[in-house]
């Protein structure tokens, strides 16, 4: 129950009851001011504010605006973390891509001076491909639902109007029709000449496809590739427990690694060679093993 009198909804509500008031606020300073001029820049509070109705009526509450925002913000955090994890634990099963991913963001560092920039992050092809490979391998959700609105057949069968039909991402990623040797970690499948995720657009479909493909695509793909160009150039990582022990939890609407999925990591100095670091309250405390 969304709704259930707990503790945490409580000031789950009461959270977002604030939110609305500041966002209330906000449109009624636009209001005042009246809309942005010619040239002048707009925010999406601005481009909402735009839209009405036929009665020229906003067509967007401060209490609807609100929600949206809250969605932008946190429908991609469980995929995203999810899908981070389980490219840790194929590159740890694959050293030889792991190699190859780590003397990217390293090439990086040096031309850069540690600083990352947007163009890095599409000049890095082994880091990309992997993250794609990752999404073919282990897609966050296993099910797409799509409503019926016109008829068709298929197979013999046909599909009336309001039915739901599903697509199941963990098969489609997995066909050995559209993908040679399919259950085996592969970046290459996505560096010239192969592109196996646009020669298959109906197979390779983690985000989705058609015209409901998933909207924020690239920015997730550039998430995970600005979080791994810092990570693998800090920390140094290594398995904690058996290769064949990492597998995926089916059990839960988001997939996620079964637990327990641990790994270790150390702290990497400026010259490459890690160095083994302790994390604690203790200041006293001296470098131990490394850390989980």
């Amino acid at each position: 129950d969304p709704y259930a009198d707990i503790e945490s909804f409580h000031r789950r509500d009461a959270a977002r009851a604030e939110l609305v008031q500041i966002i209330e606020a906000i449109m009624a300073r636009r209001r005042e001011a009246g809309p942005p001029g010619e040239g002048e820049e707009r925010d999406l509070v601005d481009v909402l504010m735009s839209i009405k109705d036929a009665d020229g009526v906003e067509q967007f509450s401060a209490d609807i605006i609100t929600g949206m925002f809250i969605s932008m913000m946190f429908a991609g955090h469980h995929t995203t973390s999810t899908t981070a994890s389980a490219l840790i634990i194929e590159l740890l099963r694959n050293p030889d891509v792991m190699e190859k991913v780590v003397a990217e963001m390293d090439a990086l560092a040096e031309a850069g001076g540690g600083v990352i920039t947007y163009q890095d992050l599409r000049e890095v092809p082994w880091l990309e491909s992997s993250i794609k490979e990752t999404l073919r391998l282990h897609p966050p959700l296993i099910l797409l639902l799509r409503l019926v609105v016109e008829g068709f057949d298929v197979e013999g069968y046909r599909v009336e109007p309001g039915k739901l039909v599903g697509a199941s991402i963990a098969v489609s990623n997995r066909l050995a029709d559209a993908f040679d040797d399919p259950d085996r970690f592969d970046p290459g499948r996505y560096l010239d000449p192969r592109h196996d995720d646009t020669d298959n657009p109906w197979n390779w479909i983690p985000f989705g496809a058609g015209r409901h493909r998933c909207v924020g695509a690239a920015f997730a793909l550039m998430q995970l590739k600005t979080i791994f160009c810092v990570l693998l150039r800090d920390w140094e990582l290594t398995p904690d427990q058996p290769p064949e022990t990492y597998r995926n939890d089916y059990s839960k609407m988001v997939v996620q690694l079964a637990q327990p999925c641990r790994v270790r990591y150390r702290r990497r100095r400026a010259d490459g060679i890690a160095a083994t670091i302790a994390i604690g309250d203790d200041a006293d405390d001296e470098p131990g093993e490394d850390e989980r």
